[in-house]
């Protein structure tokens, strides 16, 4: 849910101080160009660079959130499985009762109806509230 709010984000322009706050330091005698039609020129394109830059590290910054969010995926999905493993291997002697499994089952699911409620208000924030920025 975290990798989808971070490319709702990049859609509705919305992105957090560390993007906002990159400069690239302004080339020294861009000022002193006589000539003006140059010196827009250069302008233009030291602006189009930071851009640029700034769309890469996003990018950057949204795979490596991805790449994440898949470890803890397998690392859940393993585990879960391992412990389905155990109680299946012990169910005579079950540390958790059939009950119990129950009960962490349905915990789970409601901690995840939870994050999609939560999910779901902070991507409609994004489509409500397009000129509020930087406060989620």
């Amino acid at each position: 849910m975290e990798v989808d709010i971070l490319k709702q984000r990049v859609i509705y322009h919305h992105y957090s101080d560390l993007f906002t706050s990159v400069r690239i330091p302004e080339p020294q005698g861009l000022t002193t160009v006589q000539n003006d039609d140059v010196r827009q020129r250069l302008i233009y394109r030291y602006e189009e660079l930071l851009e640029r830059t700034k769309a890469d590290m996003l990018m950057i910054y949204i795979r490596t959130a991805e790449a994440k969010m898949e470890e803890y995926t397998q690392k859940f999905d393993s585990d879960y499985e391992r412990f389905n493993q155990q109680q299946r291997i012990y169910l005579y002697q079950s540390k958790f009762t059939d009950r119990m499994s129950e009960i962490m089952k349905q915990r789970f699911k409601n901690i995840d109806e939870r994050l999609h409620i939560v999910y779901d208000l902070k991507v409609r924030f994004f489509v409500e509230a397009p000129t509020v920025k930087n406060l989620i």
